[in-house]
């Protein structure tokens, strides 16, 4: 049994592991969008990231980019041969109702009063009609449009703390010392994260992030493939898209 829970716990961090890289790519507004930013990576334009770690940081994108190839892509590429699209996107839809939490108490942090009510809004309705946020019956109401994304990591960065160090971790990916530590943060405001026996909250986590996955298919490869240097785009794409967020809140 226990080697049963280690192995358990080691894919859900494999799984884990390239999800973050999958949400460095994904724009917030428009994935057009972002594809446009990170071909212009070395611009004078392009923010600057501290990256004293960039000769770690590349091997461990390197290995990043090996498992997503080897291992990340044929799983999350069954996966959404056996789910259906729209099956998918209601799991993604639930997952995020049932991190209400996360957003709740950085809302309030942030002083974001009317987003919090929005969001409480949003998760009753959703709740109730929407069979436990499978559905979204709630954008529907023009009073609950979604809000903007909040958590712990965003939140430090409305109170004016930068990026810090970027890092590439060998099993979470691509990141930054700011948003490391508001991860911290995130996982004591998920619900996920209470579930008992401790691999069964790995096992959940593990299948969010899968489920995430397979929704953001080839979207690394098309990356790598506008890039001149693949390290330098996921890392701008990364910054870039977690700047939008604070611009558009």
């Amino acid at each position: 049994m226990r080697i049963k829970k280690e192995i358990f716990c080691i894919i859900f961090l494999i799984v884990l592991s390239f999800s973050n890289l999958a949400l460095a790519i994904e724009s917030s507004s428009n994935y057009d969008d972002i594809m446009s930013e990170i071909e212009s990576e070395y611009s004078e334009n392009t923010k600057k990231v501290s990256d004293p770690l960039e000769s770690v940081n590349r091997v461990m994108f390197k290995i990043n980019d090996k498992l997503y190839f080897y291992f990340f892509k044929p799983v999350a590429k069954t996966y959404s041969e056996i789910l259906p699209l729209n099956f998918r996107q209601g799991i993604s839809r639930a997952f995020t109702n049932i991190k209400y939490p996360i957003r709740a108490v950085n809302y309030i942090l942030e002083l974001k009063f009317v987003n919090f009510l929005k969001a409480t809004g949003r998760l009753i309705i959703n709740t109730t009609l929407g069979f436990g946020g499978l559905l979204d019956p709630a954008s529907g109401i023009k009073s609950l449009k979604k809000p903007p994304k909040a958590d712990t990591g965003l939140t430090l960065g409305k109170w004016g703390l930068g990026h810090g160090m970027y890092l590439v971790l060998p099993v979470f990916g691509p990141s930054s010392l700011r948003d490391g530590i508001g991860s911290i943060g995130d996982h004591f405001l998920n619900p996920v994260s209470y579930v008992e026996p401790a691999y069964a909250s790995y096992g959940i986590k593990g299948g969010e992030k899968l489920n995430y996955l397979s929704l953001h298919l080839e979207e690394y490869e098309d990356l790598k493939s506008a890039a001149m240097d693949p390290y330098i785009a996921v890392r701008n794409a990364y910054i870039q898209h977690r700047d939008s967020f604070l611009s558009n809140n």
